[in-house]
């Protein structure tokens, strides 16, 4: 997200660019989303390569993008 704090309660939208083996953006990729603490924040795709994560409780929580075996995380 543009700050790395989200109010508890709230909700940011994350995206996630997948790039080709030449580095060009790609759209017609699978993206998986998730959360390393569902019960602090859930993560739910809301387009081809856009999440919303809404926050539940205060704590560190590290969302992932995965597409073809590779991972990107905020």
């Amino acid at each position: 997200p543009a700050q790395p704090t989200v109010v508890q309660g709230n909700a940011v939208t994350l995206t996630a660019t997948v790039e080709d083996s030449v580095g060009n953006s790609v759209t017609d990729r699978n993206i998986e989303w998730s959360s390393s603490d569902p019960s602090r924040a859930t993560v739910a795709s809301t387009g081809p390569t856009t999440a919303s994560v809404q926050t539940i409780a205060s704590g560190n929580v590290t969302i992932s993008a995965t597409s073809e075996g590779r991972t990107g995380q905020s």
